[in-house]
C-alpha cells in the first residue's frame, strides 16, 4: 500500500486533515487588513455605529452594555469585527491599545470610521449638520488612552441613566440639535469650544465631554466633562504649558459669568472631574480649595467642581468595567460630603 500523508490536502484522504492553513485560516484579532464578507447592515449594526458617534473609541464591553446586553459579548464582538473588515470597514481599530501589557487579554476597542459615518448619514439616523458637528468635536480626539477614558466616563452615565427608570441621559448632540442653542454656536466648527477674554487676551475652553441627566420630578443637570490622566502638573510656571490649574481658572471663569448659557443654551452646569488617580484627585482638590478660599468677583467658587477617582481607567489596570459607575457611585466637592449626581438632591 503507498503511503499517504495525511497532511497533504491533495492526497487521497484529505478528508482526514486535521489542520491546513489555507483550508483554517484565521485572522489575528490585529490584523488591520483583514478581509471578511460584504454584509447588510442591520438596525443594532446602526446603534453600534450611533453609540461611537456620540461618545467616541469604546470597548466591544461597553458597546454590548450599551446596546445589546443581552445577547452573548462573543456574538458582539464577531459582528463589530465583521464591521471592522474590508470590504465593509464602518469601523476602525486603534492600534494603540495593543501597546498595552494586557492587550491580548482586553476586550478591543473600535472607534467610528469614515464608512461608518457615511452609513449613519444614508439612514438618516444624522443630519448633515450633526456629521459636520462630529468632525469638528472629533478633532479633539488625538490621544488614545485620554479618548477611550472620556468616552468610557460618557457611556457609562448612559449606562447608568437606563438603570433607572427616573433618570434620562441627554447627549451633546441633543443638546447642541435644541432649539435654545444659539445659532452661532450650532455654526461654529466646533461647537464644544467656549471663547473667553480677561484682560483683553483671548482664551479657550473645551470640555472633554458634555452632557444632561433629566431627573423626571426634579429637572435637568448639565455637566462638562474633564477626564484627567494625571499627563500635566496642576500647576506650572511655565506660562505656555497645560496645567489643570488652567482649565479650572477657565471654569471658573466661564461659570460666574455664565457664558454655558450664552454658548450651549443650557440654564446650569457643573463640571465633572474623573481621573485615575485618588492622590491626585485629593492634590487638585487641594489646589482648587486654596485658589477658592478668597473670593473672586469674576471667578466662581468650588461647589459647582465635582471630583472622583477611577483606577481601573489607569494604564497598569485598563479595566474598565462596563457599567453605570460613574454614574451610580459617588463624588466628592470641597466642603460637603460625598455626593451621588443620580440624586435630586444635586440636580440643578
Amino acid at each position: 500500500m503507498p503511503h499517504v500523508d495525511l497532511f497533504d490536502a491533495a492526497g487521497s484522504n484529505s478528508a482526514m486533515i486535521v489542520f491546513s492553513p489555507e483550508l483554517h485560516k484565521r485572522a489575528s484579532r490585529w490584523d488591520a487588513k483583514a478581509e471578511g464578507r460584504p454584509i447588510v447592515v442591520t438596525p443594532r449594526d446602526l446603534d453600534f455605529l450611533y453609540a461611537l458617534f456620540i461618545h467616541g473609541p469604546l470597548s466591544t464591553a461597553m458597546l454590548r452594555a450599551l446596546i445589546a446586553p443581552t445577547v452573548s459579548q462573543w456574538t458582539v464582538t464577531e459582528r463589530l469585527k465583521e464591521l471592522k473588515r474590508k470590504p465593509n470597514g464602518f469601523i476602525d481599530q486603534p492600534w494603540q491599545q495593543r501597546a498595552a501589557v494586557n492587550a491580548n487579554y482586553n476586550h478591543l476597542v473600535v472607534s467610528l470610521a469614515r464608512a461608518g459615518l457615511q452609513v449613519l448619514l444614508e439612514n438618516a439616523r444624522i443630519t448633515t449638520e450633526q456629521a459636520r458637528w462630529y468632525v469638528g468635536i472629533n478633532e479633539n480626539r488625538k490621544t488614545y488612552e485620554h479618548d477611550t477614558m472620556a468616552a468610557h466616563i460618557m457611556a457609562s452615565l448612559e449606562i447608568g441613566c437606563r438603570e433607572s427608570a427616573d433618570l434620562r441621559f441627554i447627549s451633546w448632540l441633543d443638546i447642541f440639535s435644541h432649539e435654545k442653542c444659539p445659532s452661532e454656536t450650532k455654526a461654529a466648527h466646533n461647537p464644544f469650544v467656549i471663547p473667553y477674554s480677561i484682560d483683553k487676551t483671548e482664551h479657550t475652553v473645551i470640555p472633554d465631554g458634555l452632557c444632561a441627566i433629566a431627573h423626571r420630578e426634579h429637572g435637568v443637570s448639565f455637566y462638562a466633562i474633564e477626564a484627567d490622566r494625571n499627563n500635566e502638573p496642576i500647576e506650572t510656571s511655565n506660562l505656555a504649558r497645560s496645567s489643570y490649574a488652567k482649565h479650572l481658572h477657565g471654569y471658573r471663569y466661564i461659570l460666574r459669568n455664565e457664558l454655558y448659557k450664552t454658548h450651549y443654551g443650557v440654564p446650569n452646569m457643573q463640571v465633572l472631574n474623573i481621573t485615575v488617580s485618588e492622590l491626585h484627585m485629593m492634590n487638585i482638590m487641594a489646589h482648587l480649595k486654596k485658589t477658592t478660599s478668597e473670593r473672586a468677583r469674576h471667578l466662581s467658587g468650588a461647589h459647582p467642581f465635582l471630583f472622583k477617582a477611577v483606577p481601573s481607567l489607569g494604564r497598569r489596570v485598563n479595566k474598565p468595567p462596563p457599567t453605570g459607575h460613574v454614574l451610580t457611585e459617588s463624588f466628592r466637592r470641597i466642603g460637603h460630603d460625598s455626593i451621588f449626581i443620580n440624586s435630586s438632591d444635586v440636580l440643578n
